[in-house]
């Protein structure tokens, strides 16, 4: 109930990290093949050779292998000998026969006979397993803060632009040149291979891979998760500075997952979100948004400042307390400048975050490679728009790929030089004429957008940003070596698997089970498992997810609620105490009647039970899944409000706030009316009555000290009076509902003086 996301929808510690913990297993990999049962055989194994950058960059061999020539047991030596074979000679009066054992069939699936991928040769190949990162307690590691101020930038000076560079291999002031060296070629193996067995040796080598998408709808939902978990639940459970929590009581989590849908921004058109298959979280709360032009292009500033506006009059224009972005496009055979086709994606996911997060809010989105100036120059003005800057590649992100992520904490004050000055960037590049797939036939590019003067003082920021390029792309070496080595050999496979996905997902606080979709319950049995039949009269609703929304009738019959009448989405498991109004916009001949749902009280918010609240409360509580539900970009659904609520002793100036005013089709008399915002305004309604609830259980009474000038409660049972109220005074939903009375506006009543008979 206190989770709204918008797209367009623990605080973290400052320099610690999580405790590093590495898991020993007894075995890398085992035989994968019939042999396995077979003790006595022995099972073929990859054995390290000695650490050494070079072997990643040159032809090397591994120290031993499955089917290594020239190695055989002594039993066979003892056979062979018997045979009359003689070392170096084969079989046979002359010798003339195979001086070496048939070796094992290198045949890859329908590959024709014979056929051999050079790069999957063993000389090429050299996978060292203790050099292999696995740790289910990852290290989090932070950018040293700073105190140095940076300057204005300005949009003249600052832009460095030149030649466009299609190639990564002369990007190395920011990674050694052997590592990246190294990276493209450990990817150059795969040149000849399939994807399908890319796929399954990759599959298979990965001691996390088994995580998969978890209980949520794809991979990107549980790398969140990972994410969350590690940085002390700074997103789900923000902090401020001071360590208090950053979501109030009374105050929505709002959040924004921008270029979210399947292949980013960029594929929307193909690939939008698919709210119907969440069952992890409310999608009633998920509001999609897709800018001025409606087509979710984050490249154009207008759909940009669209979406800003939106957010902030969603958030009281505080914005939102997180924005995550995972915006990605197919880069297929141009896998290794997937960093320079992406950096338009980069710099506008990075201007929609300084544009709607808050002060003190947080955001974290998907990178690529870091090695070029115009990426390291965007991750440098992140470093100076917030107060701490990470890094990480999470367990959840597959050690092959150069995926990493950015993860910034604690938005600074004043943020919008540096915002608009990226938003002259984007319009350079706009100028350039890029495609969403970052292809431009432009021969000129914008190099550098930070002067090299600045940055570079910053001497622990440059360190930090080479020392994580080296490190991730060491990683990535060895993880692409591995996919080599279990695609030249398919008997090998990763053992760790099942351990790690049960230790990883208990860290992490993810069940450790199978994505399935809610039952489906009929209403009368579903409501009976939540309250007391008894209680249940017309006018109660009950939601199971989406349009699923049930009314009692007045035959104690549930039905499913026409939605050409009632517009609404109520979350799974909510069942409330409301009504249909027809609300009234306009004046005299213009006016029209709209349908609104009012809703005067509740027992279950989504699954969340309120049944034992004061009345205040879950008026409060109403009032927050109102907003979080009320859709502005949908206009053709039913507006959805929570009933004024006041103490009876204010009841002189609650009436006075009521006003006579014409109705369409009433005639010439003025009607009763109350404003549905209780603004005085449009829109309004005609009140039929006023619903009087008892808010103390029945054993107290609450009265008014003159000697102290202030209320008491006060036990009928016990005498003892209180000037606190006791927990056991508080009146639940059952006992308010029951004792309820109705005071009914007939014709003869007048409610203000002002008021006359009414029309009927």
């Amino acid at each position: 109930m206190s989770r709204r996301k918008i797209v367009s929808e623990n605080g973290g510690r400052e320099e610690g990290h999580l405790p590093k913990k590495r898991h020993e297993f007894p075995s890398f990999y085992q035989n994968s093949s019939d042999e396995e049962a077979e003790d006595e055989k022995p099972k073929p194994t990859v054995v390290a050779a000695a650490p050494n950058l070079s072997k990643y960059t040159e032809n090397a061999t591994t120290s031993s292998s499955v089917d290594e020539p020239g190695t055989y047991s002594s039993a066979a030596m003892r056979i062979m000998s018997k045979m009359g074979h003689k070392e170096g000679k084969g079989l046979g009066k002359a010798g003339q026969g195979r001086v070496e054992p048939v070796g094992l069939s290198n045949q890859r699936g329908r590959h024709g006979l014979g056929h051999v991928i050079a790069s999957l040769d063993s000389s090429n190949i050299c996978f060292e397993p203790e050099r292999e990162h696995m740790e289910v307690e990852e290290t989090v590691s932070w950018i040293p803060s700073s105190h140095i101020i940076l300057p204005l930038p300005c949009e003249e000076s600052w832009v460095t632009q030149g030649p466009r560079n299609e190639t990564i291999e002369d990007e190395t002031e920011f990674v050694e040149p052997m590592i990246l060296e190294g990276v493209v070629k450990a990817k150059n193996v795969f040149d000849s291979l399939q994807p399908e067995e890319m796929r399954k040796s990759r599959s298979r080598s990965n001691p996390f891979e088994t995580i998969n998408k978890a209980i949520f709808i794809n991979r990107a939902a549980v790398k969140m998760a990972n994410m969350d978990a590690i940085f002390d639940f700074m997103f789900t459970q923000p902090k401020t500075p001071n360590g208090d929590p950053m979501i109030k009581h009374d105050e929505l989590l709002y959040f924004a997952d921008v270029c979210a849908g399947p292949g980013g921004f960029s594929e929307y058109g193909k690939n939008d979100f698919k709210t119907e298959d969440f069952v992890c979280g409310p999608p009633e709360t998920f509001e999609k948004h897709y800018g001025a032009d409606n087509d979710g292009d984050v490249f154009k500033e207008k759909n940009i400042a669209e979406f800003t506006n939106f957010v902030m009059e969603s958030t009281d224009q505080k914005g939102v307390h997180f924005m995550m972005a995972d915006g990605g496009f197919g880069v297929d055979g141009m896998e290794n400048i997937q960093e320079i086709l992406s950096k338009q994606l980069y710099l506008c996911q990075f201007i929609v975050a300084l544009s709607i997060v808050r002060e003190g809010g947080h955001f974290v989105c998907k990178l690529f490679d870091i090695f070029t100036h115009f990426s390291v120059n965007l991750v440098y003005l992140m470093y100076k728009s917030f107060e701490h800057v990470s890094l990480h590649k999470p367990n959840t992100s597959r050690p092959a790929n150069s995926e990493r992520y950015i993860i910034c904490k604690w938005k600074k004050k004043d943020t919008g030089p540096v915002c608009g000055y990226l938003l002259h960037i984007n319009r350079l590049l706009n100028e350039k004429n890029y495609g969403l797939n970052g292809v431009t036939s432009s021969s000129t590019d914008v190099i550098e957008i930070v002067p090299r003067d600045i940055m570079f003082k910053e001497t622990e920021f440059i360190d930090y940003i080479i020392k994580s390029n080296n490190l991730l792309g060491d990683w990535q070496i060895i993880a692409l070596t591995k996919i080599a080595a279990y695609a030249k050999d398919r008997r090998l496979v990763e053992v760790r698997q099942k351990v790690v996905r049960d230790e990883s997902l208990s860290l992490w606080n993810v069940p450790n089970e199978l994505r399935k979709k809610p039952p489906t319950i009929h209403p009368k049995v579903a409501v009976l498992e939540l309250v007391n039949d008894s209680i249940l009269e017309r006018t109660f609703y009950y939601g199971q997810g989406r349009s699923n929304v049930f009314y009692l009738t007045q035959r104690r019959e549930w039905h499913k609620v026409d939605q050409d009448t009632l517009r609404i989405e109520l979350p799974r498991g909510t069942l409330i105490y409301a009504e249909i109004t027809k609300e009234i916009r306009g004046i005299q001949k213009s006016q029209k009647k709209v349908h609104a749902f009012h809703i005067i009280d509740a027992l279950y918010l989504g699954e969340e039970d309120v049944r034992r609240r004061p009345i205040e409360d879950r008026n409060k509580a109403i009032k927050l899944f109102i907003k979080a539900l009320n859709k502005r970009t949908q206009p053709s659904s039913t507006i959805m409000r929570s009933k004024h609520l006041f103490c009876f002793e204010k009841l002189e100036q609650e009436l006075s706030s009521l006003s006579l005013k014409n109705v369409k089709g009433c005639g010439s008399i003025p009607r009763l009316t109350s404003s549905a915002i209780n603004n005085g305004s449009d829109p309004f309604y005609l009140p039929q009555g006023m619903l009087l609830f008892k808010v103390v259980a029945e054993r107290y009474i609450i009265g008014w000290s003159s000697t102290h000038q202030q209320k008491y409660w006060y036990n009928i049972h016990s005498k003892d009076s209180r000037f606190e109220c006791p927990e056991d005074a508080v009146a639940g939903f059952e006992e308010t509902f029951k004792t309820r009375l109705f005071w009914q506006f007939s014709s003869e009543t007048k409610v203000i003086p002002e008021q006359q008979n009414r029309c009927h």
